[in-house]
């Protein structure tokens, strides 16, 4: 089933504030200073703090199992929370209404 009309919205802008503490939680032994918002990607600011610092690569899909196993054991910030309730309640009721227009039909 296609949802219709619904925003995307990119993962990192829901948890935004959990990325660094995932980051952390992901190279515990190779720390960076998290990167400071800017015109490139954060994903990119940390693949070259990790590289320069390092001399490692950095794997977003590792940090996004981390954030996925943070937010799954109750971690994450009350902002991130909230903005994923927010998501998951806008999805559901996008859902419910094509599910309901089709049976209609």
């Amino acid at each position: 089933m296609r949802l219709k009309n619904v925003h995307v919205l990119n993962y990192r802008s829901v948890v935004d504030s959990d990325i660094s503490s995932a980051v952390v939680a992901t190279y515990p032994a190779q720390t960076v200073i998290a990167p400071e918002d800017g015109r490139a990607k954060r994903t990119k600011l940390y693949e070259l703090a990790y590289k320069t610092a390092h001399g490692i690569g950095f794997s977003k899909r590792r940090v996004g199992e981390t954030v996925k196993r943070l937010l799954g054991s109750g971690g994450g910030d009350e902002a991130s929370l909230a903005t994923l309730q927010q998501l998951t309640t806008a999805i559901w009721e996008r859902l419910r209404a094509q599910v309901s227009a089709q049976a209609q039909a």
